[in-house]
């Protein structure tokens, strides 16, 4: 179609009309959709990145379990003094020194056995129990056989005279 020109009668300007076909609506919005769907992927392909530093590399130390320690042991002291002095106090078969003597005893070593002893005198073994902080001991002397009597004879003892007969002691008041 050829384009159709008229004269204006005011302005003695010319008027062009083209007769041009009308694209179907149905082919309108497809090609609508089409570049609106290339307008996006060019969108997405050629948008602009962030650069982004490399991250340090942090290495962390070696963790080491964190263990509490231990409670601390309450630590009793224990006077020990004896009668006759300069005994000697064991604690477990082990000799710790002499009396008088200030012992230091772990609070879970108690209750404990102390044993005492002097020469020419009996033993004393004390149980020592939390919360006590004396021990005093008055040893006994040993039991020994009486000395010899050195009595001198006197008023009305009678003396004898053995005889031996046969090798036996013959009492002659018998």
């Amino acid at each position: 179609m050829l384009p159709q020109v008229a004269p204006s009668d005011e302005t003695g300007a010319v008027h062009v009309s083209l007769d041009l076909p009308q694209p179907s609506s149905r082919r309108w919005w497809i090609a609508a959709l089409g570049v609106a769907v290339v307008g996006l992927a060019g969108a997405l392909v050629f948008r602009p990145r962030a650069v982004e530093a490399p991250k340090p590399v942090v290495v962390a130390p070696p963790v080491q379990p964190v263990v509490p320690p231990p409670p601390p042991k309450v630590v009793a002291k224990v006077q020990v003094t004896s009668t006759p002095a300069s005994a000697t106090v064991s604690v477990d078969g082990g000799v710790r020194g002499l009396t008088p003597l200030t012992l230091e005893v772990n609070d879970d070593e108690l209750p404990l056995l102390v044993r005492v002893e002097h020469a020419g005198y009996e033993a004393s073994v004390v149980t020592v129990t939390r919360g006590q902080e004396v021990i005093d001991t008055a040893l006994k002397p040993k039991s020994r056989p009486p000395p010899p009597s050195k009595r001198k004879p006197g008023k009305g003892a009678r003396k004898t005279v053995p005889d031996i007969e046969g090798g036996q002691v013959v009492d002659p008041f018998q």
